[in-house]
C-alpha cells in the first residue's frame, strides 16, 4: 500500500508485516489538486474550516492505480511509480556496485524473509532455485571484481587481508546457504589461488567453518593446499582440530596416508 501525506511524501507499507518499507519525496512533481472541489468549498459560505481544509489537499483525479503502477498527475507531466521486481531490486544495487547489499537482499529472497517481493513464480522450491542461480551469478562477478577493481591497490597488508577476509566470508556464507560448496571450491577458490595472499586468507577462513561443522567436506585439491598451508606455518594442532570435523571419504588413499603420517594418528583414521 502507498499513502501520500499532506507534505507530499509517499509512504510504502507492507500490509502483511505492517512495516513501512520506504519514503519517497514527491514534492518535485508538484501534485495537481482538485480545483473544482476547492473552488466550490471556498465559495460556499456554509462550509466550515473542517471541510475547506481537506479541500485544499483533494486529489481525486490526480492519483490512480493501473496494472500495479501508481500514476500521478503533476503540474508539468504525468509520473509513474512502479514497485521493482526482485530482480530489478538486485540489479539496482549491482549498478551501484553494492555487491554486499545485493547478496544480502538475495539471501532474504532465498530465505523468504524479504518484503514486497514481486516476480518470483512457482512453489517454494522453484523460487529458491531461481534465487540460487542469481546468487551464483552475483558471486561470479563479485569475486572477479574483489580481486581486481574493488581490491585495495595500495595500503598496508592488514588492509588487503581484511578485504579478502570479508570477501571470502561472504562467498562461504552464500555458498553454504544455497548448498553449492562445489562452486566455493571451484570457481571461487581457483580465483583466490591466483594470488598468494588471497589464497592464504581463503584457507585460513575455512577453519572456523570447519570447527563449527558448517563445512564438513573439502575437495582433494583444496585439502592438499589446506594441509600444506597449515603445516608450513607449524599449525598442526589446528589441522588436528579440523580433521575430526571433516568427512575424509572423498580423499584418495595416498592423501589419507600422508595425512596420517603428518599427524601421527594412523590408527585413529582407520577405526
Amino acid at each position: 500500500m502507498i499513502a501520500i501525506d499532506s507534505k507530499e511524501i509517499a509512504h510504502v507499507f507492507d500490509l502483511h508485516s505492517e512495516q513501512e518499507l520506504e519514503m519517497i519525496d514527491l514534492s518535485d512533481i508538484r501534485l495537481v489538486y482538485d480545483l473544482n472541489f476547492l473552488q466550490s468549498s471556498e465559495d460556499n459560505k456554509d462550509c466550515g474550516d473542517v471541510v475547506k481544509s481537506p479541500g485544499r489537499r483533494t486529489c481525486y483525479q490526480s492519483v490512480c492505480t493501473s496494472g500495479g503502477q501508481l500514476v500521478i498527475l503533476g503540474s508539468k507531466g504525468i509520473h509513474v511509480l512502479t514497485l521493482r521486481s526482485w530482480q530489478g531490486r538486485i540489479d539496482l544495487l549491482v549498478r551501484h556496485e553494492c555487491y554486499d547489499a545485493a547478496l544480502d537482499l538475495a539471501q532474504s529472497f532465498y530465505s523468504g524473509t524479504a518484503k514486497a517481493v514481486l516476480g518470483l513464480q512457482g512453489n517454494r522450491e522453484e523460487r529458491r532455485n531461481q534465487v540460487a542461480e542469481r546468487i551464483l551469478s552475483l558471486l561470479d562477478c563479485y569475486v572477479d571484481l574483489a580481486m581486481t577493481r574493488l581490491c585495495p591497490a595500495r595500503g598496508r597488508l592488514e588492509e588487503l587481508e581484511a578485504h579478502y577476509v570479508n570477501t571470502v566470508s561472504i562467498c562461504v556464507d552464500n555458498c553454504l546457504l544455497i548448498g553449492r560448496t562445489d562452486f566455493l571450491y571451484g570457481k571461487v577458490y581457483e580465483r583466490f589461488a591466483e594470488d598468494v595472499t588471497a589464497r592464504g586468507v581463503f584457507l585460513d577462513c575455512l577453519e572456523p567453518y570447519i570447527i563449527r561443522d558448517k563445512l564438513t567436506h573439502i575437495t582433494p585439491q583444496v585439502m592438499k593446499d589446506f594441509l600444506e598451508h597449515y603445516e608450513d606455518r607449524g599449525m598442526l594442532a589446528s589441522i588436528e582440530a579440523c580433521i575430526v570435523h571433516l568427512d575424509l571419504t572423498n580423499l584418495n588413499v595416498k592423501q589419507v596416508r600422508e595425512l596420517a603420517v603428518r599427524l601421527g594418528f594412523m590408527s585413529c583414521l582407520y577405526e
